[in-house]
C-alpha cells in the first residue's frame, strides 16, 4: 500500500499541467471575489494579480496533475490510523 501511495506523487509529464490564465493588469481594472452565503451580508475581497479563484474540485485536479498526492483527513485516518489512540 506505501508503495501505491508513493506511485501516485510522480510528476505527470510536464505539457499536461493546466495553464492557468495570466493575471489582470489593465489599468483601472479592479477583481473582485464576492462571498454570499444564506441571505447574509455578502462578504467581497480585492484579489491581487497573481490570486487565482478555483473550485475545490478544480484545485484538486490542478493539485494533482502538477504531482501532490491529495488525500482527505478521513482517508489518511482510515489508512494509518488517527496517531492519537483513535
Amino acid at each position: 500500500m506505501e508503495r501505491e501511495l508513493l506511485d501516485t506523487r510522480r510528476p505527470l509529464p510536464q505539457d499536461s499541467a493546466p495553464v492557468l490564465p495570466p493575471p489582470t493588469k489593465e489599468p483601472g481594472v479592479t477583481r473582485l471575489l464576492v462571498t454570499m452565503r444564506d441571505g447574509q451580508e455578502p462578504i467581497t475581497e480585492k484579489l491581487s494579480p497573481n490570486k487565482h479563484v478555483l473550485s475545490l474540485n478544480d484545485f484538486t485536479e490542478l493539485a494533482r496533475k502538477t504531482g501532490f498526492l491529495v488525500i482527505s483527513k478521513e482517508e489518511l485516518n482510515r489508512l494509518f490510523g488517527s496517531g492519537n489512540g483513535g
